[in-house]
């Protein structure tokens, strides 16, 4: 018979290592999903309170309670079937890591690819690991297969079938209850809504982003929603909606631990400068965002921030420096919706410097296209802009567009 308080100590310690188990074993089928509402959970917590309910019942725990076998028993008990729910999700887990395997290369393949911007590449490595990973019911890691693919695909181009991806992807969140993923995806989905030009579907999948990064309590994701929702309300010309979503972002990230996102949000707060005549804060936007930019080493939001810090010295009438900063910055690492933007500026600027400099404009012109090319309508304003003729329907556009640097000052002569 059990007397001796050391056994109880030793059962409750039991409990407690077997709970933990259970609890990252549950993690890991899960695919790195919270598993706090999952039964395998709450079938341990359960055995946990019993058992060591039972435990503390023994000579030598907590007085009074159980008889002494009646305690034996439930404790024992609880102990062995906990220990056979932690054996059997192991031997699940053990099959779907090997399940998962044959994924493994190709993920490696995709990821390689993707570092040599050999998108299509990665895109199609990508999709390759996705039966994989859903045989083996890791569904974070099959849903991070098909978002990776879908990023690849609107890389290369190929928006309508990034958008696919996107949906099959949301589609599987949605199925599974995963707040986190869908979130992502929903993000995402936007972009492509964004590069195919469906603007009112693109600002929805950003705000239904958001919803559910809040759900996930994701504030990484919420504040990349609400920063893209500010970029699109800028584009669009509505400053007064851009100021409040970039006000949301940043109260997603209070602290600033995200240089990345600040630095976007100190970039957009230049331009919105710029668009509304505010001269005195966009050249120290501008070199802030730089500043942020290189100290988290994002190479993208550097470009953006240099490109537009060129455009400011253009307008100022610095336009020799500022046309060969420009010329040299716009060449460097950019993402897809970044060089959507870049070209947009670079398409006003070529507007604004044609009444002073033809060359000027043409160098513009020349980058903008370059930029803009593949976009469903925006790369079509640099053929509108050299012959109006040919598209007067655009002309409502290119003003739009022009309209992001028109408040500033006429250039003026050139400076030294």
């Amino acid at each position: 018979m059990y007397s001796d308080r050391l056994v109880a100590d030793f059962l409750l310690l039991t409990f407690a290592a077997f709970a933990i188990v259970n609890w990252f074993l549950t993690r890991f089928l899960l695919g790195g999903e919270s598993p706090r509402r999952h039964p395998a959970v709450w079938a341990g917590l359960g055995l946990v309170v019993a058992g060591g309910t039972s435990a503390l019942s023994l000579p030598g725990g907590l007085p009074g309670g159980l008889d002494t076998v009646t305690a034996q028993a439930l404790s024992l008990g609880s102990v062995v079937a906990l220990g056979g729910l932690n054996l059997a999700m192991t031997g699940v887990a053990s099959v779907r890591a090997a399940l998962a395997l044959p994924a493994e290369k190709h993920l490696r393949t995709a990821a390689d690819a993707a570092s040599r911007a050999a998108y299509p590449e990665a895109a199609a490595a990508y999709l390759a690991a996705v039966p994989a990973l859903s045989r083996a019911g890791q569904l974070r890691r099959e849903l991070g297969a098909r978002l990776a693919a879908a990023a690849a695909l609107l890389e290369s181009g190929a928006a309508v079938a990034a958008a696919q991806c996107c949906d099959v992807a949301v589609a599987r969140a949605e199925q599974a209850g995963a707040a986190g993923p869908l979130a992502r995806a929903q993000l995402l989905l936007g972009d492509c809504d964004f590069e195919l030009d469906r603007l009112d579907s693109s600002r929805r999948c950003y705000q239904e982003a958001a919803s559910a990064a809040q759900r996930a309590d994701d504030l990484e994701v919420i504040g990349w929603a609400f920063s893209r929702l500010a970029w699109l309300e800028y584009m669009s010309g509505n400053s007064a909606a851009a100021h409040a979503y970039s006000e949301w972002a940043t109260a997603a990230d209070p602290r600033g631990r995200n240089a990345r996102l600040v630095a976007s949000l100190v970039v957009l707060a230049g331009c919105l400068a710029l668009s509304e005549g505010r001269l005195e804060s966009v050249q120290p936007a501008f070199e802030d965002a730089i500043k942020l930019a290189e100290s988290s080493r994002d190479q993208v939001q550097t470009t953006v921030a240099r490109v537009a810090l060129g455009c400011a010295h253009y307008l100022e009438g610095y336009t020799e420096s500022g046309r060969a900063y420009v010329a040299q910055q716009v060449m460097g690492p950019s993402s897809l919706l970044t060089r959507r933007v870049m070209g947009t500026w670079l398409l006003a600027l070529a507007v604004i410097a044609a009444p002073r400099s033809g060359a000027d404009s043409k160098s513009f012109l020349a980058h903008s296209r370059e930029l803009l090319a593949g976009h469903q309508r925006l790369s079509a304003l640099p053929d509108h802009v050299e012959a109006p003729e040919r598209s007067p329907q655009l002309g409502g556009d290119v003003a739009k567009v022009t309209s992001l640097l028109r408040q500033w000052r006429p250039v003026a002569a050139a400076r030294a």
